[in-house]
């Protein structure tokens, strides 16, 4: 049986950047590494920690749903995630971790050490599609 999300808990800076990104009219897609069984549990937890978000999937292949759907930026800490959606020609950005670092190194990673440092690196960014600009001006 798979672990349920329910009792973890996000980073203390991942939801307040997640809900100004929501605030600011982005579309937040949140496809979760876990099978599609636990989409209730998952759903359950965004709701008690309070983030916003517009679509949940649960998936093992985060990539080709963010293709199929038009998703423009990708946030994820997987390597392999972060090298599809650049062959995939999404943007990605990270938090760094020292499984990802390399890559970073390599790729045209957005990537900051937390999350309210992401959001400022994402700020007034253009990277492919995803402007952060064209929702502030």
């Amino acid at each position: 049986m798979e672990a349920t999300p329910v009792r973890s808990r996000p980073s203390s800076s991942w939801t307040p950047a997640g809900i100004g990104w929501h605030e600011d009219g982005h579309f937040i897609h949140i496809t979760s590494h876990r099978a599609a069984e636990a989409h209730q549990a998952t759903e359950l937890w965004l709701e008690r920690i309070g983030l916003p978000y517009d679509e949940l999937y649960c998936s093992y292949d985060k990539v080709t749903r963010c293709a199929e759907i038009g998703i423009d930026l990708l946030i994820d800490d997987s390597p392999e995630n972060l090298r599809r959606a650049i062959d995939a020609g999404i943007a990605a950005a990270t938090i760094l971790h020292p499984w990802n670092r390399d890559l970073v190194a390599e790729e045209d990673i957005v990537a900051a050490e937390d999350w309210s440092e992401l959001d400022g690196e994402l700020t007034g960014k253009k990277l492919g599609k995803f402007d952060q600009n064209a929702l502030k001006a």
